[in-house]
């Protein structure tokens, strides 16, 4: 399945800046969707996925 993934990078509140990725199944229709967070470990949020 080919998915639409986009980075996105935001200002939170405290001027911090997020970044974030966007990983979107194929077509126009409405889907559910999942939040990951994590804290500090050995990979980065911002890290390639293996395949790019």
């Amino acid at each position: 399945m080919d998915l639409d993934i986009r980075n996105a990078t935001f200002v939170g509140q405290g001027e911090i800046q997020l970044n974030g990725r966007l990983v979107l199944a194929p077509g126009d229709g409405r889907v559910p969707i999942m939040v990951e967070v994590h804290g500090s470990g050995g990979a980065n949020a911002s890290d390639p996925f293996p395949d790019e």
